[in-house]
């Protein structure tokens, strides 16, 4: 007989393995192209060689944006290969993906017990959403495995008065806080208050336990802007809450992001998004757990465990949505809480059906087929240099594959097919961009070539400035200070102000210029034959 601990430790093992698969195979070899990456990735590098640990900063001036624990992370990594590479700046990110199934496993597991738990560790690790931010630069990854690990153990400090809990939910609030910024406290704060409104303990915030837990983040949090201070003075803090408090007053509310946000997860999540309606009614109509006979599997107390699910989507949902732009990598965070009710739907009412209504399992089939093709093509959509071929070829076989996985699943009269068809599905998607698509998509929208050749004119210690573009996606690459050049004013200014300097413009915008032209010498790019360099 397997215990508990035994089952528990091959279930880590599978969602290691399986995670490990999805997110670390190839990970270094795309260079560093979006805008968010190249620019996290420059703060890092300006942290690991200018000794930065406390103030980022950012092409040679002070990064307000941002407080530093993502890049400090990277730059500490980075120091066993002696610079920042691809390989370094995604792997943090690669990690707390990882970190963050496991967390979702053992919530999973303490509310519905080990297989439900490892159900959602898997729907977690692949959907499409989540898999694409573990494998880049982006804190919004780190960001929520530490939100899931804050809100898991409060959770178990509050079912189970236990302070250690509380303690460990302050300080990862705190490095929570570090990584994104002070107002992560805000969307804490309110999913654990409406949750203990809910649970008709509010008076549990004024206890001894969770008092301390509150000193524990205002003593996290002090420790980095007492040292901040002693770095960079008033001053810093002034930029620091204008960029993440002030710009925030003028934001309109922004209801209609509802809709977007809500297809952005259906599309992220797909395709066991098309079964969160289904959630959340059986949840609602009931009033209780689903098809759960034991409230606290591994553990005594009331049952409280789908509502602070559901409470921590809701929540965070309608906080982005109210509070910030529209951008959906916010909406990270609630991916492991919507992954574990869908586990629990599947554990307790779909994979133990004996019998399948074969309409039903028709549409599944239909739907995830379709789901593929639109991941497919979706992805090579307005990229010239993927070949249709290839689209064509991959779509063909993944339709063959699940027409003959829901075959052989109503032959066999169980479910169970079906959501190894799900992930293997994914899976394959996932591998196949990684390993085909992103290749082929680095080579078209890729500035390292063009930042070589372009440090290779500036050797000698010439400026470098970019005219009318963000200067973001060169200097990562270029390994110098790249100035933006918004106008052909500042254009001149800048040419004229050094003994050396070099402007990168693309064509189009050397085309549109209308004086100072007849004063510039222009070089041609062999990289990129849509650029000049321009020079005086």
């Amino acid at each position: 007989m397997i215990s508990d601990v035994q089952s528990s430790r091959v279930h880590i093992i599978i969602l290691i393995a399986f995670s490990s698969l999805l997110y670390l195979p190839l990970l270094g070899k795309p260079d560093l192209w979006n805008s968010s990456e190249l620019r996290y990735a420059q703060v890092a590098k300006e942290t690991l060689e200018g000794g930065h640990w406390v103030v980022p900063y950012y092409n040679g001036e002070v990064y307000y944006n941002k407080p530093p624990l993502f890049f400090c992370t990277v730059a500490l990594i980075s120091k066993f290969t002696g610079q920042v590479t691809e390989l370094t700046a995604r792997l943090p990110s690669a990690l707390c993906a990882l970190g963050t199934v496991v967390v979702t496993y053992f919530l999973g597991k303490h509310l519905f017990g080990p297989r439900a738990g490892l159900l959602a560790g898997l729907i977690l690790a692949s959907s499409p959403k989540f898999h694409t931010y573990a494998r880049a630069v982006r804190l919004d990854t780190m960001n929520t495995f530490l939100i899931a690990s804050a809100l898991t153990s409060f959770y178990y400090g509050h079912t189970y008065k236990q302070r250690n809990y509380l303690l460990l939910s302050g300080l990862i609030t705190g490095l929570a806080m570090l990584t994104k910024g002070p107002l992560i406290l805000y969307f804490l704060g309110a999913s654990v208050v409406c949750y203990l409104v809910y649970c008709r303990d509010l008076r549990f915030l004024l206890s001894r336990d969770s008092l301390l837990g509150i000193i524990v983040i205002l003593l996290t949090i002090s420790t980095w802007a007492l040292l901040a201070y002693m770095e960079a003075g008033s001053s810093y803090f002034g930029g620091f809450v204008a960029e993440n408090f002030t710009r925030y007053e003028e934001k309109h509310i922004h209801p209609e992001a509802i809709p977007k946000y809500i297809g952005d997860i259906f599309i992220g999540a797909a395709p066991w998004s098309f079964l969160f309606p289904l959630v959340l009614y059986r949840h609602f109509s009931n009033g209780k757990d689903p098809g759960v006979s034991d409230p606290i599997p591994y553990g005594t107390g009331p049952s409280k465990k789908s509502p602070f699910l559901v409470i921590w989507v809701v929540v965070m949902f309608l906080s982005f949505c109210l509070t910030f732009t529209r951008r959906s990598p916010y909406l990270l965070v609630i991916y492991p809480p919507l992954a574990i009710l869908v586990a629990q739907l599947f554990d307790t009412h779909i994979l133990s059906l004996r019998q399948i209504s074969q309409p039903r399992a028709y549409t599944y089939v239909l739907c995830l087929t379709a789901v593929v093709i639109g991941l497919l093509t979706g992805k090579a959509a307005n990229n010239p240099i993927i070949s249709p071929r290839y689209v064509v070829t991959a779509t063909l076989v993944s339709i063959a594959f699940l027409v003959l996985v829901g075959i052989l699943s109503l032959r066999s009269k169980s479910l169970h097919l079906l959501f190894v068809s799900s992930l293997v599905s994914l899976s394959v998607c996932a591998v196949s961009m990684d390993i085909y698509f992103l290749p082929k998509i680095n080579e078209w929208v890729s500035t390292k070539v063009l930042c070589k050749e372009i440090q290779n004119l500036a050797k000698d210690g010439a400026a470098i400035g970019i005219y009318k573009e963000p200067a973001m996606r060169y200097t990562f690459y270029t390994d110098a200070r790249v100035h933006p050049i918004p106008s052909e004013d500042v254009l001149a200014s800048f040419l004229d102000s050094s003994e050396r300097a070099y402007c990168l413009i693309s064509l189009e915008n050397y085309q549109s210029m209308k004086k100072h032209t007849s004063s510039l010498r222009t070089k041609e790019l062999t990289s990129d034959k849509r650029y000049l360099a321009v020079f005086k």
